[in-house]
C-alpha cells in the first residue's frame, strides 16, 4: 500500500465531454491531489488535464486499490469486489439519489423490467453500505434519506451512536462545488453564431441535457408564451446527446423536440444541440445567455435531487426561474437568485420570464446574489469534510468487511438491465458481464 496513493472512482465516463458525475470525480481528484498523490478510475482512459486517468476494465481497479490508502467511489457501475476489499478506507459518493431517480427512469417501462433493475440497485447499495467507512451527500435532504438505507444496513449501532450520536463522521454533507476562477469563455458562442440566434436576443438557457425525469414541455410552452410578446427571445438546450455513448436517448428528448416542432417553435424560437459542449467551452453559453430555466416534476427525485446544472448559473451569474419543490428552488427563493414557479405551470413561467427580463435591477441585484454564493461554494470549500477525512482516515469496526455471501446473491441474479437507470440505461451487458465475473 503506498501510504499517501488516493484512488477516486467515477461512475461516467471522463475527459473533454463530461455529465455530472464524472465532473464532480474529477474536481474532487483535482482538490484533494493538492494535498494527495490521486489516481481517477474511470470507465474509459481519455487524458484529464493534471490527473492521472485508470480505466476500470482488465483490472485497472483491483491493482490501484491494493495500493491505495482511500479509495473514494461512486459505487453503482465501479467493479464491486475491488472496493470491498480491506486494508483501505473507503469513501462512498451518494450525492446523487440512486433508487430515486431509477424509479422516475422506469415510469413507462414495463414492470418486470423496472423491478429487476431496482433489486440490482437495492442489492448493491446494501453490499456498499455495509462496507462503507464514510458516505457522502449533497444536502440535509439527502442526509436523512441515506440514513435509512444506513439503518437498513445495520450500521445505526450502538457503536456508531457512542463515537458520535449525529453520524456526522459516518454520513457528511459534500455538495457540488464550483471552480474557483471566474468563468472565461473561449470564444463566441451562441449570439451571433448559433443558427437563428441573433446578437442582440435574449437567450434562456437550459443548461443540461434532458433526462426523462425533467419537464421541458412547460419550459418550452412558457417560451412559446412569452416569445408572442418578445418576438427577441429564445431557448437554447445546451445538450442532447449524453456524453457517454453507452447510454441510450431519453424518450423525453424526442418528446421535447416534437413540441416544439407541433408549436412551430423549432428552430426559430427553441434550439437544441444535438450534441455535448465540452466542459472548457461551456463558459461560453453561460455568459452569452440572459436567464437559466429549468423545470420538474412533483415527485421523490425532484425533492432529493440536487441539480448539478445549476451550480454553474451560480458561477456564471446566470438568474435562474425554476419550478419549485426541489434544493434549488428553496434557495433561488431564499437567496434572491431568480424566480421559482409551480409545477407545471407554463402561463406562470412565461410572466416570471418576462418580468425578469424587463427588470434590470432586479436581474442585477440576482447577480450580486449569486456572486456572492458563488463565493461560499468553491470546490475547496464543498470537499472540506472529504479534504479532513483523508488527512486523517477512519475504519469504523462497525462495517461489515465480510461480503462474499451478498456476492454470491447478487450474482445469482437474471438481471434485464437495460434500462437500469436514466445515466445507467445502456449499461446493462456491462453489469451484467461485471456480476459475472464477481460471482
Amino acid at each position: 500500500m503506498e501510504r499517501d496513493l488516493i484512488v477516486v472512482v467515477s461512475a461516467d465516463v471522463v475527459g473533454r465531454r463530461m455529465a455530472g458525475p464524472a465532473i464532480r470525480a474529477v474536481e474532487l481528484a483535482r482538490v484533494l491531489a493538492r494535498e494527495h498523490r490521486v489516481v481517477l478510475a474511470a470507465p474509459n482512459a481519455e487524458a484529464v488535464e493534471g490527473l492521472e486517468v485508470v480505466p476500470f476494465g482488465r483490472g485497472g481497479l483491483g491493482r490501484l486499490v491494493e495500493r491505495a490508502r482511500v479509495v473514494i467511489a461512486q459505487g453503482l457501475i465501479a467493479p464491486l469486489e475491488p472496493l470491498l476489499r480491506p486494508g483501505h478506507a473507503l469513501v462512498l459518493d451518494f450525492y446523487d439519489p440512486n433508487p430515486v431517480e431509477l424509479m422516475a427512469h422506469h415510469r413507462d417501462s414495463p414492470r418486470r423490467r423496472a423491478r429487476r433493475s431496482q433489486e440490482y440497485l437495492r442489492q448493491r447499495l446494501l453490499v456498499l453500505a455495509r462496507r462503507g467507512d464514510l458516505f457522502l451527500c449533497a444536502t440535509e435532504r439527502q442526509r436523512d434519506f441515506w440514513l435509512g438505507l444506513l439503518a437498513a444496513a445495520g450500521r445505526l449501532s450502538w457503536e456508531a451512536d457512542r463515537r458520535q450520536p449525529n453520524l456526522d463522521d459516518l454520513l457528511t454533507i459534500v455538495p457540488f462545488g464550483l471552480p474557483e476562477e471566474p468563468p472565461e469563455p473561449a470564444g463566441p458562442a451562441l449570439k451571433g453564431v448559433w443558427p437563428g440566434i441573433g446578437p442582440g436576443d435574449k437567450v434562456l438557457l437550459w443548461g443540461g441535457g434532458i433526462w426523462n425525469w425533467f419537464d421541458p414541455l412547460t419550459v418550452i410552452r412558457a417560451a412559446g408564451r412569452a416569445a408572442r410578446v418578445r418576438p427577441d427571445l429564445r431557448l437554447f438546450f445546451l445538450g442532447v446527446k449524453h456524453p457517454n455513448p453507452s447510454l441510450p436517448g431519453m424518450a423525453m428528448t424526442g418528446r421535447a423536440v416534437e413540441l416544439a416542432r407541433e408549436m412551430g417553435l423549432l428552430d426559430r424560437v427553441v434550439f437544441f444541440n444535438h450534441d455535448w459542449v465540452d466542459y472548457g467551452r461551456r463558459a461560453g453559453y453561460l455568459l452569452e445567455s440572459d436567464l437559466a430555466v429549468l423545470a420538474s416534476g412533483r415527485d421523490l427525485e425532484t425533492r432529493l435531487s440536487f441539480r448539478t446544472r445549476l451550480l454553474d448559473c451560480l458561477w456564471a451569474g446566470l438568474p435562474l426561474v425554476l419550478t419549485e419543490g426541489d434544493h434549488f428552488a428553496g434557495l433561488v427563493e431564499r437567496e434572491g437568485l431568480g424566480r421559482v414557479v409551480g409545477v407545471g405551470d407554463d402561463e406562470a413561467m412565461a410572466r416570471a420570464i418576462l418580468e425578469l427580463l424587463a427588470d434590470e435591477a432586479e436581474q442585477a441585484r440576482c447577480r450580486r446574489n449569486l456572486a456572492r454564493l458563488a463565493q461560499e461554494m468553491t470546490w475547496p470549500k464543498a470537499a472540506r469534510p472529504l479534504l479532513d477525512f483523508c488527512r486523517r482516515p477512519n475504519f469504523h469496526p462497525g462495517a461489515d468487511h465480510r461480503p462474499s455471501g451478498r456476492l454470491r446473491l447478487m450474482a445469482g441474479y437474471t438481471l434485464g438491465l437495460a434500462g437500469v437507470a436514466a445515466r445507467y440505461g445502456g449499461l446493462g451487458e456491462y453489469l451484467r458481464r461485471r456480476l459475472r465475473r464477481e460471482g
